[in-house]
């Protein structure tokens, strides 16, 4: 009787998940359909990429009769994303927790796409991945270009232009140091400079060119300074970190908001001199 609940609940979830699905299935990539509907989402979710290849007829929903669809957040439908909320259930069928996954699919010049994932298991975190996929059959191809929780790495404000994907990635205080190489000291993160994932202090615009012989290559066009992030940074992680959002905070007061490559590691030597 509980199994053919559970069935049921399974079943019944389904029916739904797009509830914007005609229009979807008009313009939406072939490749990215199976049964007439959008690949579910949790297809693309960051357990099942941990995986090469993932089975279409049991990936998402179709593995986890205890997950139910709980509606759809519309702000995100009405920004282009395919997806739903849901919950955990018990083994009694009562819910345990609630997440979410949504995702968007850019196409690349050899019939791969790009997918841009959003997902939260429920729990603080929120993740953010970039994922190669390939449809063969019935089965995906998936290989994870960039991904992260919150501001470790977490990519926001993707766009498309032609063959170009542009992209920003959160950044905390100690990603600053790791990405300029200006690290003579060996400093920690956490010890010495904050990086929790809860800790932004700005974030990096980065294009990736969608070709196949260059998609896994990675190209920083900025360093973005955030002023409010700098101003309520979190400072009783690492030691070193008030004299860095000052730094920060100075740089912004000379009317500087993005830093070039070059530009920051003038930044990290002046933070190397002075805070450390």
């Amino acid at each position: 009787m509980r199994t053919q609940s559970l069935i049921m609940i399974f079943v019944l979830s389904l029916l739904p998940i797009f509830s914007q699905a005609a229009e979807i299935t008009k313009n939406f990539p072939h490749d990215l359909l199976y049964k007439g509907q959008p690949i579910d989402p949790l297809c693309f979710d960051p357990m099942e990429t941990a995986n090469s290849k993932v089975s279409l007829s049991t990936c998402g929903l179709r593995s986890e009769p205890s997950e139910k669809v709980n509606g759809q957040n519309k702000s995100m439908l009405e920004k282009g994303y395919i997806g739903f909320d849901y919950l955990w259930l018990d083994e009694k069928g009562k819910p345990q927790s609630q997440g979410f996954s949504y995702y968007k699919a850019f196409a690349n010049p050899d019939h791969t796409y790009t997918i841009y994932s959003i997902s939260s298991g429920g729990g603080s975190g929120q993740f953010s991945s970039l994922i190669l996929a390939k449809r063969v059959g019935d089965e995906l191809q998936l290989k994870t270009l960039a991904g992260g929780d919150r501001c470790n790495n977490g990519i926001f404000d993707v766009k498309q232009k032609g063959n170009s994907l542009t992209y920003n990635v959160n950044m905390t205080a100690f990603d600053f140091l790791a990405l300029s190489k200006q690290n003579p000291r060996k400093l920690e993160a956490y010890t010495d400079l904050a990086a929790c994932a809860a800790c932004c202090m700005g974030s990096t615009t980065i294009e990736r060119d969608l070709n196949p012989k260059s998609i896994a290559n990675e190209k920083v066009i900025a360093v973005n300074l955030d002023r409010e992030a700098a101003e309520i940074a979190q400072t009783n992680q690492g030691k070193y970190q008030v004299c860095f959002n000052k730094l920060v905070l100075d740089t912004l007061k000379s009317g500087k908001k993005t830093l070039t490559t070059t530009e920051l590691t003038a930044l990290m030597q002046k933070f190397n001199t002075q805070c450390v």
